[in-house]
This record gives structure tokens, sequence and C-alpha cells, in this order.
């Protein structure tokens, strides 16, 4: 097999990989809200974030492009009409804890 195929069937073989493990970590997440502690619940969230990042990179995505749309997101949502953000204003919070990290 040429090395270029060898190297699409590997990616392709990682991304199913980290599907995977994403799923799971999600699944350990709504177990720990269930019955864990605030340090487990935390160590599930930045695994996600870790994996969704990841992926990305594998689908020829650039870290710094998420990012990029991430801040275009909250700069979209911020004063939006979703629940979270009328109630408790989350998605204003979170805009700028992100301008105050760049």
């Amino acid at each position: 097999m040429p090395d270029y195929q060898f190297d699409i069937a590997k990616n392709a073989k990682v991304l199913d990989e980290l599907k995977a493990d994403l799923i799971g970590t999600v699944g350990n997440l709504y177990r720990n809200i269930i019955k864990g502690s605030q340090e487990t619940i935390i160590d599930c969230l930045a695994a996600i974030i870790i994996t969704v990042y990841i992926i990305g990179r594998r689908l020829g995505i650039k870290f710094y492009q998420v990012d990029e749309a991430i801040g275009n997101q909250l700069r979209n949502s911020a004063g939006s009409n979703h629940e979270v953000e009328k109630w408790f204003n989350d998605i204003t919070s979170l805009k700028q804890y992100w301008n105050d990290m760049k």
C-alpha cells in the first residue's frame, strides 16, 4: 500500500478512536454530574475540549481557527434569547472571560 493511502487509513482510524473517546467522555461527564466530585467533572470537561481540538486538527483545522470560531460565536450569541443567557448571562460571562484570556 502506498504511503499516502496508509496515512489516510491511519488518520481515519485515529478519527474513529477520537470520536469514540469523545462519546465515552461525555458519558463519563453525565455519570459524574449525578454522583461525581467537582474535580472529576472538571477533568471530563477538559478532556472533551482537548479531544474536540484534536479532532479538528485531524480534519485539517488549526487550533487558532477553532478559537476564532468560538470568539465569533460568543460575539454573535451574547445578548441572545438563549435561555442560559436570559436567565444567567452565561454567554456574556464566557465572552468576557474569553476576551480577558486573549
